[in-house]
């Protein structure tokens, strides 16, 4: 089943993260704990979900197969500054988060910090997403920059420059979309320069630019990537049909009936497509929360109103989750977990070990249960025995990873100064002949 997960910036209420049943509107659950920053909503696939406090360096964990009434606070390795954006790497093992203009990488089942982009942006990082295989990591910026990195290069400290860097948005990018596809997906990302700008990250290349009449701050892509809504300032939605796109790499979306989505009256400030593509579900500053019929263009639903809830906070992320509600729900008839994260107060920072010199924890991964999957929950020591056997499989290819990834570059730099030093040799070299035969036709002269 898909549920709506929801989270809003109200400092009065005790509840971080809503789900609600999209169907019908209900309430299935509502998570205890702090408000969530902007896009800092991470769905670990059917696992649970994390959230970054807003003002705070805490990262709060929900797990499914777990109690979910109360979060699980994990402090993060980067000292007392407030979190940004943040997302995690599609296998889990890595957190990326930002703090102003940097972008850290994170590896919470040891609590090191494994790589910090201090000159990613000029300005406050905005929004922060993974394709889908992980390979490349993308950050948009106040500074109207959009970057692609490699994220191999970054975790083996190979290379901590983007491989595409795009600064063709004016004003701060609010929010971008990663089709799938891996590294030949399609990005979109959106500005308050009122440009929806769709990039390739096969070529690196502008595919169009789409100009709308208001300010633009969330947006949200269909699965097949055949159209696409983005909310506007003054609560409008606008569609865009990408099947029958322009002609040229520039296109206009005017304020017709057949090209908006009206019933929010302040700052669209979340969008998600249903995995189905029949419903569209919008958030606003206000707190107001609609389900749209995507073939009838109608609001069909309202949940989490204002009106309703008392919120006056702005929904702050909005996302579509598969999931089984009954496994929300924790205790004995909900799934296992199958991720561990180290149940510790407070996580090392940098590359210090404890003081007997081993390891606080091996490495948060993913584990196979077999007929002791119930000793493995119950028991603490045969937890991270099995965590660590799983663990340490990822370790060595990790390992792997970054050694070729170093060798390459190794190679690469071993081969330029070859070829430079044979070319100054050979400069050399003519030089050299050229002098000896002056000097022998002056010879020849006397």
């Amino acid at each position: 089943m898909e549920v709506l997960v929801t989270t809003d910036h109200t400092p009065s209420s005790n509840t971080s993260v809503t789900i609600w049943n999209p169907s019908t509107g209900t309430k299935l659950l509502a998570l205890k704990g702090p408000c969530a920053t902007t896009g800092s909503l991470v769905l670990l696939r059917d696992e649970g979900l994390l959230i970054a406090e807003v003002g705070k360096p805490f990262v709060h964990l929900w797990q499914v197969g777990s109690p979910l009434q109360s979060s699980r606070r994990i402090i993060c390795p980067v000292g007392q500054q407030k979190l940004g954006p943040m997302t995690a790497s599609p296998d889990g093992n890595y957190i990326v988060v930002a703090i102003s203009e940097k972008i850290n990488v994170w590896q919470p089942a040891t609590g090191r910090v494994v790589e910090v982009i201090s000159s990613a942006h000029y300005r406050p990082v905005t929004v922060l997403q993974f394709t889908d295989d992980g390979t490349y990591l993308i950050s948009g910026g106040a500074d109207g920059i959009v970057s692609v990195w490699s994220f191999l290069k970054l975790v083996s400290s190979a290379e901590t420059k983007p491989t595409y860097s795009w600064s063709h948005h004016t004003l701060p990018v609010t929010s971008l979309h990663v089709g799938s596809g891996g590294r030949k997906a399609t990005l979109f990302t959106c500005s308050e320069d009122r440009f929806v700008k769709i990039y390739s990250l096969l070529t690196g290349s502008l595919v169009l630019s789409v100009a709308f009449p208001q300010p633009l701050h969330s947006i949200g892509v269909d699965r097949l990537e055949r159209s696409f809504f983005v909310g506007g300032g003054d609560g409008t939605i606008y569609f865009f049909n990408l099947t029958n796109p322009p002609r040229g790499m520039e296109a206009q979306v005017t304020t017709s009936e057949d090209a908006v989505l009206k019933k929010h009256t302040t700052r669209v400030t979340a969008l998600s497509i249903s995995a189905d593509e029949k419903n569209l579900a919008s958030g606003d500053s206000e707190g107001s929360i609609f389900i749209w019929d995507l073939e009838s263009r109608q609001a069909i639903r309202t949940i989490g109103s204002a009106s309703s809830t008392g919120s006056k906070g702005p929904v702050t992320n909005i996302a579509f989750w598969l999931n089984d509600p009954d496994s929300l729900k924790g205790g004995r008839s909900g799934k296992k977990p199958t991720i561990f994260f180290p149940d510790v107060p407070k996580l090392i920072e940098g590359n210090e070990d404890d003081a007997d010199g081993e390891e606080l924890i091996k490495v948060w991964n993913r584990v196979d249960q077999g007929d002791d999957s119930d000793d493995t929950m119950t028991s603490s020591s045969s937890l991270y025995s099995s965590s660590s056997r799983g663990g340490d499989s990822l370790a060595k290819i990790n390992q792997l990873k970054m050694d070729l990834a170093q060798a390459k570059e190794t190679n690469r730099k071993l081969h330029e100064f070859c070829v430079t030093d044979i070319f100054n040799r050979i400069e050399n070299s003519k030089h050299t002949d050229t002098q000896s035969n002056k000097r022998k036709n002056k010879s020849n002269k006397k």
